[in-house]
């Protein structure tokens, strides 16, 4: 199960911290939350649902129990530079652009950029499909403006 699904549980933990130690730091307290709760899951939703909104209420409670006092601190150890500079830059604008946007915000955009369909993040959310429908198109609006008058 943590294989099937380890990339997702890295993306999102990567989106919420500020640092390297901090993506592992969240990563183990995911999966620590996830052997917990295991027992408890009751399989009415999917899996994978159950996974990611595990992930994403541990990056969120690690964010509110940790950064009380704290500045932030940049990433760029975080990125594969493999594909060249540009591809990094790219993955840093994505998450300075993801950050702006308020935590449940961040948290559905992850989800819309994994691909889960409208259903499966409402039900991760605690949302009604045309709610989600129309926060991501707020959003999409949000860093549409973001992109046209930059700071």
């Amino acid at each position: 199960m943590i294989a099937e699904h380890s990339g997702i549980i890295t993306k999102i933990c990567f989106f919420y911290a500020e640092s390297a130690d901090e993506v592992e730091d969240m990563r183990q307290d995911t999966l620590l939350n996830l052997w917990r709760g295991w027992e408890g899951f009751r399989e009415e939703s999917k899996l994978s649902t159950w996974i990611h909104r595990v992930c994403l209420n541990t990056c969120v409670s690690y964010v509110r129990r940790e950064r009380k006092h704290r500045k932030s601190v940049p990433l760029p150890e975080l990125i594969d530079d493999s594909d060249g500079d540009c591809q990094a830059e790219l993955w840093m604008e994505l998450r300075r652009q993801i950050n702006t946007l308020s935590k449940r915000e961040r948290a559905v955009m992850l989800l819309w950029l994994e691909e889960f369909s409208y259903d499966d993040i409402a039900e991760v959310m605690g949302m009604s499909r045309n709610g989600v429908a129309t926060l991501l198109h707020r959003i999409k609006q949000k860093l549409i403006n973001l992109n046209s008058n930059p700071k």
